[in-house]
């Protein structure tokens, strides 16, 4: 059996600020209607919706995207308000580099 992912949903504070900073990390589009959240649909087949938070302590989740250029991606990030976490790991099959948000939600790039 085949199954994709067709949807992320975050509950963040601050839905708009969020949506723009995924929407340019995933060079998507973001849009915003009344009957429904703000949200950002990539190149790929993952959309990501975001939704204000109803309580102080939100569920966590983290994203992986696969980046050609991992230090270039990490610098990207930062100037759109990410910060990394640690220095870029090295130690597994793939290097990668764990981030946050500008809302604190975690999420990391990956080496192709």
């Amino acid at each position: 059996m085949k199954v994709n992912v067709e949807r992320m949903n975050v509950e963040c504070v601050d839905p708009v600020r969020l949506c723009a900073f995924w929407s340019q990390i995933l060079s998507g589009e973001s849009t915003n209607s009344q009957d429904q959240p703000v949200a950002v649909t990539s190149a790929g087949p993952v959309a990501m919706s975001f939704y204000r938070r109803r309580t102080a302590a939100g569920t966590r989740s983290c994203v992986d995207i696969a980046v050609d250029y991992l230090e270039l991606a990490v610098v990207r990030a930062v100037r759109l308000g990410g910060t990394p976490v640690g220095g870029i790991d090295r130690s597994g099959e793939r290097p990668l580099q764990v981030m946050k948000d500008p809302e604190g939600n975690v999420f990391r790039f990956l080496a192709r």
